[in-house]
């Protein structure tokens, strides 16, 4: 399992899932790395903003939200954006939006 964090979010120790390349597509990191602090201003000097990080899911929320809760979500997500996702990526962004929607603002 994998998840997406924000290069402010590396901690040392943290496992690369997926390559990072620049924006020539030149490979900067290969999956399988081990992350250090120092990794943060280099990706941050490539403009890097998001890494995909291996996960083992202990700290995942077990937290099962309600169909009618996810779809009052929805609702108030496609009042904001005209949009649906159209990949498995734009999926896991969609799903994260809604779990927040119904943290801040539905309890």
């Amino acid at each position: 399992m994998s998840k997406i964090i924000t290069v402010d979010l590396i901690e040392g120790g943290m496992e690369l899932a997926e390559v990072i390349k620049n924006k020539y597509g030149q490979i900067l990191l290969s999956d399988g790395v081990k992350l250090e602090q120092k990794h943060r201003k280099i990706l941050k000097t490539w403009g890097i903003a998001s890494v995909v990080i291996k996960d083992d899911g202990s700290d995942q929320k077990k937290v099962q939200y309600s169909q009618e809760k996810m779809d009052q979500a929805g609702n108030i997500l496609l009042a904001r954006f005209n949009w649906k996702p159209e990949n498995g990526f734009e999926e896991e962004i969609y799903k994260i939006a809604l779990e927040r929607v119904v943290e801040t603002e539905l309890n």
